[in-house]
């Protein structure tokens, strides 16, 4: 889903007081995602190995393939 129709969802779902906070949240969620992703990287490559880290990733990727089927 392309972000140009969140504001859409958003004025369709929301009332206008939960507006602003659901904006908020739909544009806020990618880039603390990837801060919080490039965190969490390297906090489990400090006590483990980097495969750890691919594997994981690898495995996430893999429920998605499915749930996506």
């Amino acid at each position: 889903m392309q972000s140009i129709y969140f504001p859409i969802f958003v004025n369709t779902l929301y009332t206008k007081d939960e507006q602003v906070q659901m904006l908020a949240f739909v544009f806020l969620s990618p880039p603390l995602g990837v801060i919080f992703g490039y965190v969490l990287a390297a906090i489990v490559i400090n006590y483990t190995h980097w495969e750890v880290a691919f594997m994981i990733i690898s495995g996430i990727d893999f429920v998605n393939f499915l749930i996506m089927l």
